[in-house]
């Protein structure tokens, strides 16, 4: 999926833009497999994009270049797996991690929520407890994720 969408990023930075929509969508919420070829064309085609970027992507070695040398860069600024939004001065924030994103002008709120902790350097987290009914809820909307992937997730420890 990744080398697909450095594939496209070299063409249109607004094609991986949209290839990370679509293959995002189709994972996390429709329980599609992007990750196989054959789902990769057939979303390609749902962008009105050839199908056959997939054999491109995939037999260029060079998106593997793009696609280490983008993970060095976020790991080498203590990414380790959830979303990590990059600010001047290298400033960083993992997250937000949530459900049911806003749209519109609450997208537009939690956005200045975020970059609010800006102002304050040595606060590293903050966290709603999950309750059973949370669980449950996280779960469920999580269950297409889990149910398409074809590989297992290794939990580390946050550093």
């Amino acid at each position: 999926m990744m080398r697909i969408g450095a594939f496209l990023k070299r063409i249109d930075p607004a094609l991986n833009d949209a290839w990370y929509l679509k293959s995002g969508t189709a994972l996390h919420i429709e329980g599609r497999k992007p990750h196989d070829p054959d789902v990769a064309r057939l979303l390609l085609t749902e962008m009105d994009q050839d199908p056959q970027i997939v054999e491109e992507a995939l037999t260029d070695l060079t998106t593997h270049d793009d696609v280490k040398r983008d993970h060095e860069l976020v790991a080498s600024l203590g990414g380790f797996g959830v979303p990590t939004l990059v600010f001047s001065n290298n400033e960083r924030i993992f997250g937000p991690v949530l459900i049911n994103p806003p749209t519109g002008e609450k997208a537009e709120k939690l956005w200045h929520l975020v970059t609010g902790w800006l102002e304050f350097p040595h606060l590293y987290e903050m966290q709603r407890p999950k309750m059973p009914l949370d669980l449950e809820i996280i779960s469920d909307t999580f269950n297409p994720y889990v149910e398409a992937r074809d590989w297992e997730t290794r939990a580390n420890p946050t550093p």
